[in-house]
């Protein structure tokens, strides 16, 4: 089987599936010798290629894009941290409230009462 060589954007040549990493970053295409910047959109569940800037512009645009793409992943990060700090917390508390219901309903027996669709009612002929 012949080995397919494919052209980096430094100008040298891998072997197919055998780079580390990418050849140039997200949006950025070589066409006819020039580089282009296309962002892409997600418009009806297809993904679109719309034109935002050609050369070195498109790719001080591709630049900025990457470091908006950074600060929205931190963002993320920082919520997911936030959501799983309250989510322990509203453990330890459902956790506290079980506990609390098992005692209450302890005592509640103990004095003669019972649980009937989720009330508790005094057992007929029970202790008063």
């Amino acid at each position: 089987m012949a080995s397919t060589y494919i052209k980096t954007i430094t100008g040298r040549y891998n072997e197919r599936g055998k780079r580390k990493g990418v050849a140039q970053p997200v949006g950025l295409e070589t066409r006819k010798g020039r580089l282009y910047y296309y962002r892409k959109e997600r418009s009806g569940g297809r993904i679109r290629s719309v034109y935002a800037g050609a050369g070195e512009f498109g790719r001080a645009l591709s630049l900025l894009d990457g470091l908006g793409r950074a600060e929205a992943e931190e963002r993320r990060e920082t919520d997911r941290a936030a959501r799983a700090k309250r989510e322990a917390a509203d453990r330890a508390f459902d956790e506290l409230t079980r506990e609390v219901e098992a005692v209450a309903a302890g005592h509640l027996v103990a004095l003669g009462y019972h649980s009937h669709k989720r009330q508790w009612r005094l057992i007929r002929g029970g202790k008063r």
